[in-house]
């Protein structure tokens, strides 16, 4: 059932402090080597070794789309909770979406109805009630004074 908290992954982000300058816009923001990583960490794991997957949009992207991102990552975590670092991220909005995938077959497996059946979560915590999130209920802006 979609509104059982124990379907979701809790999902919070840490920001570092940046030494350069911040942007709103993606097209006129460059990554600079003295930007520190963004960290992202999810708790409440399944699955100790089951993989992680981590997407990262833009607003140029179609959220929620398994093709149209601007990164994708798989993560093996060594415990309930992962903490991972993400760089060479330009300053920006970005929304973020994850899920566990508990049998390892490199897909987020979904009922008859398209509800994710593993432990999924999006960036701001959002929680889905009769649908799928959009991108803006999902962002979060990533420049230097975010922490």
């Amino acid at each position: 059932m979609l509104s059982k908290i124990n379907y979701f992954l809790i999902l919070t982000f840490v920001f570092n402090t940046i030494n350069t300058f911040a942007g709103n816009d993606l097209k006129n923001t460059n990554y600079s080597s003295k930007q520190k990583n963004l960290t992202i960490e999810i708790d409440n794991l399944k699955s100790v070794n089951a993989p992680v997957f981590v997407t990262i949009y833009t607003p140029k992207n179609l959220f929620l789309s398994e093709t149209d991102a601007l990164k994708f990552y798989k993560f093996i975590p060594k415990g309930k909770k992962l903490i991972v670092k993400i760089n060479q991220l330009n300053y920006g909005e970005y929304a973020i979406a994850t899920y566990q995938d508990l049998n390892s077959d490199n897909e987020c497996n979904r009922n008859l109805i398209g509800i994710p059946k593993e432990p999924y979560a999006f960036s701001n915590n959002y929680i889905p009630r009769l649908r799928a999130p959009n991108f803006d209920e999902c962002k979060f802006l990533y420049n230097k004074n975010s922490r």
